[in-house]
């Protein structure tokens, strides 16, 4: 995805707006127009992102990883 560059307000990170938008990346451009591609990569089974960390389709991201085992380890 690729968003206007103006629009972003100031503080946030290429890798939070990819958060926000849930898309697998974001990428600033000069242009006003938001573009968005479609990825090849796998589907996060827990947050839905597309990352290439995740091997298959449903398969945990890193993140998602360690969320997952910080609450097993609480419990």
């Amino acid at each position: 995805m690729v968003v206007p560059a103006a629009a972003v307000p100031e503080g946030f990170s290429d890798a939070d707006l990819a958060e926000l938008f849930i898309t697998a990346s974001v990428t600033r451009g000069d242009s006003d127009a938001v573009t968005v591609t479609r990825t090849d990569e796998n589907k996060c089974g827990r947050c839905w992102r597309l990352l290439p960390s995740v091997g298959e389709d449903g398969d945990l991201c890193d993140r998602c990883e360690s969320a997952v085992a910080e609450l097993d380890a609480v419990q």
